[in-house]
């Protein structure tokens, strides 16, 4: 199942956080933590807040500001992965990286008949990118459910 979610940026919206959800996520105790799959059923919650401390996180290793704690994919209460991409021109491509300051986005294609015509530029065998204006496009952050979690 595909669920749409909330941040559809367009022409009009020049006051857009370009910080958008990429990856694995689950709901813990009714708090979004980003997560890594790892073996037997069991998942590494990740989260950069601090107070995670009292909740039993651990620091990660050498990266003091990231906090973790595994769990059983059980106690879990949902779990998705975010897929952002772009509408440019009428085609979708994926989103290779955001410029907050130039309010500006890199996308990449690996269609040779759309980058042709869209002015895209080689990234090397087989892989294009172009950099447009945040206002040319539309971002859509679809979200899928991962770990045979679903909605009702």
């Amino acid at each position: 199942m595909i669920v749409f979610i909330g941040r559809i940026v367009n022409k009009t919206d020049r006051s857009l956080n370009l910080k958008m959800k990429r990856g694995e996520y689950g709901i813990y105790r009714g708090k979004e933590y980003s997560i890594i799959l790892e073996r037997y059923n069991r998942v590494t919650l990740r989260t950069y807040d601090k107070s995670a401390l009292e909740e039993g996180f651990q620091i990660a290793g050498l990266m003091k500001n990231v906090y973790i704690k595994e769990v059983d994919k059980a106690e879990l209460d949902d779990a998705y992965e975010y897929k952002p991409y772009a509408v440019y021109k009428g085609r979708e491509f994926i989103i290779e990286g955001v410029n907050e300051t130039d309010q500006t986005v890199i996308l990449k294609s690996i269609d040779q008949n759309a980058v042709d015509e869209l002015g895209f530029s080689s990234l090397g065998k087989y892989e294009f990118t172009v950099c447009v204006p945040i206002n040319d496009l539309v971002v859509i952050e679809e979200k899928v459910e991962i770990l045979g979690f679903r909605r009702n």
